[in-house]
């Protein structure tokens, strides 16, 4: 019996989606739209803790700094957690001690003063804990859905995302102005336990793979390497690596440059930034919901051709003279980022054996947050020379070069 006979037949709720009939995945998406909300919440009264402590952007540097350093030392191993443990107890444990960790801090600030460094501390434990549990909540999905429904169900949980990251720091800032920075810690533990709660007792409905769970308690960093190895080893995934670590190089910092590519835009202001930023994320959403429509799944030409949408789209920004194609181009990259990112999950989904999944989710993720961070650097010391446009522009030549000399050389 494969495994996807195991799953339920969806006959119940035909007015959703294929993959939210499935009451697990359902029940899941529910409860993780409350958790990411609760992480918004966090986030936002942190930032606005430092600041009212330290009135420094430079503490504010240091604050993404401890969330995001973490994230390159802990992925990979949250990998090897999920292929030992399983998904299902990784994020239980993380959201836990993250939960925790919030009302904690809620109390302390009520009670005493704690300074920024403490502060920092607290949000390196956040980026540690976030970085576990991100491959568990990519691989999460092959347990709880069927391949044919997987990359809807990775649309649906982009679209989560986007939502939460539109809505969640403007309901953390409402919390804060209305009741206190102590009390938006507070209510972001709550989203946590609303979270754990929502989940609790529920079990993966695609049988685990025999290995899951039994796999040999080699040393993590030769855990690692046996992800890397069965990259290497299959065509389909190192093409997927490959196309996607150079659009994650060339490509993604464009979002991150946004504030200086809008001020370098002719009239541009805070308004122009604004609509920009509105312009990538409706690009992203369109992208979530075509792919929450499609039947087929993804093949490594059409993330091929999702990296090089990207690419151009980028490039078309660089040489927009006003607001109005430069905010179509930001929309058509937001489409086509989101685009190849998603099939790059489902295609690493529906490929890799369950028994090395999760390292190969942790790989991916990996590459995701230090190849932008690593392409940002880069395109910011470009523009010193050549402006930020000029830069942007550069690099997402190179992008589209690269991409087809890859595409080229695999159909060879």
């Amino acid at each position: 019996m494969s495994q996807d006979a195991w799953l339920p037949a969806g006959k119940h709720h035909p007015f959703l989606p294929a993959a939210l009939r499935h009451s697990q995945f359902r029940r899941y998406t529910i409860a993780s739209t409350i958790s990411l909300a609760g992480l918004w919440i966090h986030r936002t009264a942190l930032g606005w803790y430092i600041w009212e402590l330290t009135q420094s952007g430079f503490w504010l540097g240091l604050l993404l700094l401890a969330e995001l350093v973490p994230a390159f030392v802990f992925t990979p191993f949250g990998g090897v957690l999920v292929d030992r443990h399983g998904s299902h107890r990784v994020i239980m444990a993380t959201q836990t001690v993250f939960t925790v960790q919030g009302a904690v801090l809620g109390l302390l600030i009520s009670f005493a003063d704690i300074g920024p460094e403490l502060a920092l501390a607290f949000a390196a434990i956040g980026g540690s804990l976030a970085a576990v549990r991100l491959p568990a909540t990519l691989a999460i999905l092959s347990d709880l859905l069927p391949t044919e429904d997987r990359a809807q169900g990775s649309a649906i949980v982009s679209i989560v995302l986007n939502l939460t990251r539109m809505t969640g720091p403007g309901l953390g800032g409402l919390i804060i102005a209305h009741l206190g920075v102590a009390e938006a810690f507070m209510s972001g533990s709550a989203c946590g336990i609303a979270f754990l709660l929502g989940v609790r007792g529920s079990r993966p409905i695609v049988p685990p793979h025999p290995a899951a769970g039994t796999a040999p308690r080699d040393r993590p960093w030769t855990a690692i390497r046996q992800g890397i190895d069965y990259i290497r080893a299959t065509p389909q995934l190192r093409l997927v690596f490959i196309i996607y670590g150079i659009t994650a190089l060339g490509v993604r910092p464009f979002y991150d440059m946004l504030p200086g590519l809008a001020a370098d835009l002719a009239g541009g202001s805070a308004t122009t930034l604004a609509g920009l930023g509105a312009s990538f994320g409706l690009g992203s959403l369109l992208a979530a919901l075509f792919i929450a429509g499609r039947v087929s799944s993804f093949s490594s030409r059409s993330i091929i051709a999702a990296s090089m949408g990207a690419a151009l789209s980028v490039l078309s920004f660089a040489v927009a003279p006003i607001f109005e194609p430069a905010a179509f181009a930001a929309a058509s990259a937001g489409f086509f980022t989101v685009l190849a990112g998603v099939g790059s999950q489902t295609i690493i989904q529906t490929t890799a054996d369950s028994h090395i999944r999760g390292r190969l989710l942790s790989l991916f993720s990996l590459i995701f947050l230090s190849g932008s961070a690593a392409g940002a650097f880069a395109i910011g010391l470009l523009s010193e020379l050549t402006g930020l446009r000029m830069s942007i522009g550069s690099t997402s030549i190179v992008a589209i070069l690269f991409t087809g000399g890859v595409a080229l050389r695999s159909r060879s």
